[in-house]
């Protein structure tokens, strides 16, 4: 068994554009400073 786990924390907030797309799931994520999203 494989299992893959992704932990992101954003810096800093984006003005324009810019979103990390998880096409696997159909979802999206605007970047808002601070904020961490974790995936398995």
């Amino acid at each position: 068994m494989l299992r893959v786990f992704t932990w992101m924390t954003y810096l800093n907030n984006v003005e324009e554009n810019g979103e990390t797309s998880f096409a696997h799931y159909g979802a999206s994520v605007k970047p808002e400073k601070e904020n961490s999203n974790l995936g398995t």
